[in-house]
């Protein structure tokens, strides 16, 4: 269900991005969102029988959007709860649950994160045979 809404931009290559004589910023063709996220940016330079490339794999969604969603949302509901404006069935188990599930949400994002990552690693350097 999730893999029919989420865009597709597959146009029969691995890779898709902007490159010019010396620099590229490319990501992989996916299906799922959270791989397209990972951008691999670098230059590039042709030696006398080589290419040397110098690249860095970044997140264009980092880590640092998903903490400020938990914790601008932890401090939102403990909010509503200060003020009255929301009233909760039992005030104080609320935030035993939230805190660890806004903690798991943030260590399943950091996991996939890493992952995709080595992921888009290892297809780029297996399709541009770099060494």
């Amino acid at each position: 269900m999730i893999w029919f809404f989420s865009p597709k931009r597959y146009n029969g290559k691995e890779f898709s991005g902007k490159f010019n004589e010396k620099r590229f910023s490319i990501h992989l063709n996916s299906s799922t969102r959270h791989l397209r996220s990972i951008e691999i940016s670098g230059i590039y330079q042709k030696k006398s029988n080589f290419t040397e490339i110098d690249y860095t794999i970044k997140n264009i969604l980092s880590n640092k959007v998903m903490l400020i969603f938990s914790v601008s949302s932890l401090v939102l509901i403990n909010l509503l709860q200060i003020f009255k404006i929301f009233d909760f069935p039992q005030d104080e188990k609320i935030n035993i649950i939230i805190v660890p599930f806004f903690i798991f949400i943030f260590l399943v994002h950091f996991l996939l994160d890493k992952i995709g990552k080595i992921i888009v690693k290892k297809k780029f350097e297996e399709i541009f045979e770099i060494k």
